[in-house]
């Protein structure tokens, strides 16, 4: 079976980015996988991202075992 990866065409940094972000990441899809290193969740960031996905409907998991630029 195929499937199709769909990337964001918007990225959004800075001071109010999660609010920017939140109408971008409603319209992009219902699932979503967070890939991240693990100081990431320490610090609450990927809890915020899940959290807004979540409270809009989006399912998503994190993957937070990224230790480094690929090989």
């Amino acid at each position: 079976m195929g499937r199709e990866c769909i990337m964001p065409g918007c990225i959004c940094s800075g001071w109010n980015a999660l609010e920017l972000a939140e109408e971008k990441l409603t319209a992009t899809g219902q699932k979503a996988l967070i890939v991240t290193d693990p100081v990431m969740p320490k610090l609450g960031n990927t809890g915020q991202v899940a959290e807004l996905m979540m409270n809009n409907g989006i399912a998503c998991s994190v993957y937070p075992e990224i230790t480094g630029e690929p090989d």
